[in-house]
């Protein structure tokens, strides 16, 4: 999961200097004739949603830990290991977002911003250059197959239940990621020349079109 869209929640100094900077793209853009439409969703959607949009991938993944005889007992140091595993796990989606759309920028990793909103103590990832819709949506859901269905299918192979619950765990924690391509996938571009950015501040991406 990237960015939040909460209107009440301050912006970090990064941010500020991300959005100042978006602001002068913007400009450029519209003197251009572009359009530009905003395509975001709140922290609290996202979060509520998250796990009803991941329970698709969730359930073949337990259906087939269980064909597999995998175990439902928590050893001794299995639950630490969760909390590690998770721990890394949510830095390296982040850093899986980045790397994927560094690959397709221009300037690649000099393109790519990290941080941590302070209030909602959530890690986020953003491309400051426009991309182009598959590179995009190749960017936001590398994190689902990564550390979601890799950890997963190690579970499936070992029997490890904590490893399937890490798998799990990320698998949801992707959840605002396959909201963000659905609604790119679905949105009907309304001109033919159409540039997408990630949207600097919040969660979501942004469209110029003319």
């Amino acid at each position: 999961m990237k960015k939040t869209d909460e209107k009440t929640r301050k912006l970090t100094k990064a941010e500020q200097k991300r959005q100042e900077k978006f602001e002068i793209k913007k400009a450029e853009l519209e003197e251009q004739g572009y359009e530009m439409k905003e395509h975001t969703l709140g922290i609290t959607y996202a979060n509520i949603t998250a796990f009803v949009v991941a329970l698709p991938l969730i359930i073949p993944v337990i259906v087939l830990y269980v064909l597999f005889d995998g175990g439902y007992i928590i050893e001794k140091g299995d639950m630490a290991l969760f909390l590690i595993f998770d721990i890394v796990l949510i830095v390296v989606h982040e850093a899986v977002h980045g790397v994927t759309w560094a690959c397709f920028a221009k300037n690649h990793l000099k393109s790519i911003e990290f941080g941590i909103m302070p209030e909602m103590c959530t890690p986020y990832c953003t491309c400051s250059e426009p991309l182009k819709r598959r590179q995009y949506i190749i960017g936001s859901l590398m994190p689902l197959f990564t550390v979601g269905f890799i950890p997963s299918a190690f579970a499936v192979a070992t029997g490890k239940f904590w490893l399937l619950l890490v798998g799990v765990v990320m698998i949801v924690g992707a959840g605002g990621d396959i909201i963000i391509t659905h609604r790119m996938l679905k949105y009907k571009p309304e001109k033919d020349e159409i540039v997408y950015y990630d949207h600097p501040t919040k969660c979501g991406f942004i469209t110029f079109e003319r």
